[in-house]
């Protein structure tokens, strides 16, 4: 179980293993993602893969001074212990000039994390996937920021993505805004090297229809 809690002041994520007959096994107050005191942390995710928990949250950090911005964190645990460090890693690893984008994680299936990215510079919103390996490094073949699961470049809305597994990776799926500025849902399946498999654009889900609502996997 994850969720966040501001027992100190501040929203921080916390997580905790519940035996069959109820018993904390992660200790009596759960186990704090990050030592450190961030001023707010959102939207904890959590999955069971590889004999271990892996856990998203988004985590707000001072980019520079006075000036915060969320970006995607991650953390392993197995048989108790943090094997990502006590404040786990940054999944959403931006290049410094690019830290000043926006990011919170939607899904975390398995080891592959999905998140909504606004860019601060273009006001682009865009989805963006990566699969984190077992010692909280970046697999061969995925970029440091991720992949983003639509090579579209020009004026771009995209939000509320959803994802599930597939024997290949992992199929992602969200609103869209391009061409006629009405949303509708596209998709992209993503394989586990980091390849888009499908059209790199993205592909839409049905043709001729108007404000695509209430989605499900």
């Amino acid at each position: 179980i994850v969720w966040v809690d501001s027992r100190n002041g501040n929203p921080n994520v916390y997580a905790q293993l519940l035996s069959p007959t109820g018993e904390r096994l992660w200790g009596d107050n759960g186990m704090k993602m990050t030592l450190a005191e961030p001023l707010s942390q959102k939207a904890p995710k959590i999955s069971y893969f590889n004999d271990s928990f892996y856990i998203a949250w988004a985590g707000w950090d001072e980019v520079n001074p006075n000036d915060y911005y969320f970006h995607v964190y991650g953390q392993r645990i197995q048989n108790g212990n943090k094997l990502w460090g006590e404040d786990g890693v940054m999944v959403s690893a931006l290049e410094p000039n690019e830290l000043v984008d926006e990011c919170t994680v939607f899904a975390l299936i398995d080891d592959m994390y999905v998140w909504h990215r606004v860019h601060t510079a273009t006001s682009a919103q865009t989805i963006w996937v990566k699969r984190m390996a077992p010692d909280g490094s970046t697999p061969a073949g995925w970029s440091e920021s991720g992949l983003q699961a639509s090579n579209i470049s020009d004026w771009i809305v995209q939000l509320l993505p959803v994802a599930e597994r597939t024997p290949e990776g992992i199929f992602v799926m969200w609103k869209d805004m391009r061409d006629d500025y009405i949303f509708n849902y596209y998709g992209q399946h993503i394989s586990r090297d980091g390849e888009r498999m499908w059209d790199e654009a993205g592909v839409s889900l049905a043709d001729r229809v108007r404000e695509q609502e209430h989605p499900a996997i």
